[in-house]
């Protein structure tokens, strides 16, 4: 699934796609978006992105992102561990993780939690300042 997931990004994006597979990739990424197990496999393909392309990892990022918000996480902390992947890379992966386990943390007031946290204690500095 993970695969297909990537091969419908990149079709959904590719210069040489034609209408018809542009709009067949979008249908393929409404329905999968809207999956029980979307988030989890966004997750794992965030957790170790090789060398997926940047569309796969920011539209990864956000589907993971929106879960996390819409669920009303009761923590940041995964999201927070995501963003701790060293080859995560992508500076709008990682700004669309940072800012939903900001908004996770502020929903669940728990910012000192989230600031304190060994997960957030662990990221390098660079990182902690997005947060």
């Amino acid at each position: 699934m993970l695969q297909t997931f990537v091969s419908a990004v990149v079709q959904l994006h590719a210069a040489t796609a034609t209408a018809e597979e542009r709009a067949a990739a979008n249908a393929w990424l409404v329905e999968f978006a809207a999956s029980a197990g979307s988030a989890s496999i966004c997750a794992s393909l965030l957790a170790a992105p090789g060398a997926a392309p940047e569309a796969a990892l920011v539209f990864a990022s956000g589907l993971v992102a929106e879960t996390a918000v819409r669920q009303g996480a009761w923590t940041a902390d995964p999201l927070v561990q995501l963003c701790a992947t060293r080859a995560l890379t992508s500076r709008a992966a990682l700004s669309r993780l940072v800012a939903a386990a900001a908004a996770v943390a502020v929903e669940a007031r728990a910012e000192q939690t989230l600031l304190s946290s060994g997960v957030f204690l662990s990221l390098e500095p660079a990182r902690q300042l997005l947060l």
